[in-house]
Parts: structure tokens; sequence; C-alpha cells
């Protein structure tokens, strides 16, 4: 929250710069965000028994479905990011025949709608979030995720 009303402040600080508003309005506004409480429901969240069954039941919907599994698996097991999981490729991962594996995460693809993009389209290719600082981040995978993706 406080991210999102720096930016906000920052466009009220450009407008009354430009002259389009005669003075900065969130100077009277006295607000505090409320608390947050950052315990995960896990009525929500699935167990990994739970979530075995459900991604064996995509993998059980056809070609697509095999696809969709890796999809969700990397989501589940290996804990990737939306943009990061869709924009894996088969040499990102190094699959033993037993143990655990690696992914090598490199880029993103966030969607974000068109109207947001330099492109027009409605993703944007990114690396890594700023905080893996590196061009590339290696993950480890459990044997359960080499499978799946195998």
């Amino acid at each position: 929250m406080n991210r999102k009303r720096t930016v906000f402040s920052n466009c009220l600080r450009y407008a009354v710069e430009r002259e389009l508003l005669p003075t900065l309005p969130l100077d009277k506004v006295d607000w505090t965000p409320p608390e947050t409480d950052d315990e995960i429901d896990f009525r929500f969240v699935p167990g990994p028994k739970l979530a075995k069954e459900l991604i064996d039941t995509v993998g059980e919907q056809g070609a697509r479905g095999r696809h969709l599994m890796a999809f969700f698996g990397c989501l589940y097991y290996a804990a990737n990011r939306l943009g990061e999981a869709a924009n894996l490729r088969e040499e990102d991962f190094t699959l033993p025949e037993e143990g655990w594996g690696e992914v090598l995460l490199s880029t993103g693809t966030p969607r974000v709608g068109s109207g947001w993009t330099d492109t027009g389209q409605s993703f944007d290719t990114r690396g890594l979030k700023k905080r893996a600082r590196k061009a590339t981040r290696p993950v480890p995978i459990p044997p359960v995720l080499v499978h799946l993706v195998r």
C-alpha cells in the first residue's frame, strides 16, 4: 500500500507542478492503512495429497492437460511465479533419473494487458524480479516434479 501511495503522490505532485492542480490534496487526507494479518488460511491452500490429486487429474485431460500438469506442478512444487512458469522451456530443466532436479529461471512473461505494454501485446517479457539480482536463478525441484515434467 505504501508503494502505491508513493506512486500516486508523485502523480499528484506532477499535476501540481504542471499547474493542473492548485495544491497537493493528499496532504489533507488523514488515513493509515489497516493492519493486515499475514497468516495463511490453509482452508484455501491445498495440502500435498490434494495438490497431487488435482495435478494428476489435470494431466488426464489429454495433451493440453499433460502440458498444464507440468505448469501447475511448477507452481506448486517449485513455487514459480505464473509468468516464470509460463515461460519455461524443456532446456531450462535438469531432470536426473532419481533425486532432486533443477530448473533455471531466466525470464518471466507477466500478463498485463495490451494497453500497458510498449509492443501492444498482452504480456511483457522481463528479467527476474529485482530481488533475484541475477540474470538467472537456479531453483531446486523435488523428485515428484521431476517426474511430472518428464
